[in-house]
């Protein structure tokens, strides 16, 4: 005869096996699983901008080529921001400007004050650069870059990758904005 002690025990484990797999089952039935086995959310530039553009058509390639795998761009106001949320974990990849990663990694510019470190972000791929038209009137008198020394000229909005670009020719000429006319 088996003791009433090992009959109850046996009882009450049953039980627990049965309410953990109940319990189990609810838990995964509440929750929505994604059909995807794995989702890519990518930083981009504002709706109409061309980062916005190149990656849609980057996740439009992701998702029509590769299975089991999701890319949705999302669209963020800046660079920083986008830097800070794949630092951050909240995007996985982003399309940001070179020069502001190279800042960012550095601490200089907009990241010279904030306390967020970006080691451990790397480069996959550069996808384009930008490009620099330098465009004068016939009657200006400039026939190559060394004649806008003391003339006017447009950078471009601040930290924009016109201005940097135009830093960038500067930097290289060994000129300063004092050697124009006006700087706007």
């Amino acid at each position: 005869m088996i003791p009433i002690k090992d009959v109850n025990q046996s009882r009450l484990v049953r039980f627990l096996r049965k309410i953990s797999v109940i319990l189990t089952l609810a838990i995964v039935g509440w929750f929505p699983l994604s059909a995807y086995g794995f989702e890519i959310l990518l930083g981009t530039g504002e709706p109409g901008s061309f980062s916005y553009f190149t990656g849609r058509m980057i996740c439009r390639v992701i998702n029509s080529h590769v299975d089991g795998v999701q890319c949705e761009p999302k669209p963020s106001s800046d660079d920083v921001h986008i830097l800070t949320n794949i630092q951050g974990g909240s995007l996985d990849i982003g399309l940001v400007d070179s020069r502001m990663f190279q800042d960012a990694v550095n601490k200089m510019g907009y990241f010279e004050f904030l306390d967020i470190s970006y080691d451990n972000l790397r480069v996959l791929m550069p996808l384009y650069a930008v490009p620099v038209t330098l465009v004068a009137r016939t009657d200006a008198g400039i026939a190559s870059i060394n004649d806008l020394k003391g003339k006017r000229i447009n950078m471009g909005a601040p930290r924009s990758p016109e201005h940097l670009a135009v830093e960038t020719i500067l930097n290289a000429k060994s000129w300063s904005e004092t050697d124009f006319s006006l700087v706007q």
